[in-house]
């Protein structure tokens, strides 16, 4: 069963693709500056 956003006929093009997307992602969040501002944001005092 293939989602509404994939291409029709494309699975492994789709799903190379996605598993790319999710990689890069994953790495850009966790990058340091990303992780000081999640630090700085929830060590905030009301």
């Amino acid at each position: 069963m293939r989602g509404n956003y994939l291409l029709p006929g494309g699975g492994v093009f789709s799903t190379g693709l996605a598993l790319t997307a999710f990689t890069l992602g994953l790495r850009h969040g966790v990058d340091p500056d990303h992780i000081a501002a999640i630090d700085n944001v929830t060590r905030r005092n009301p």
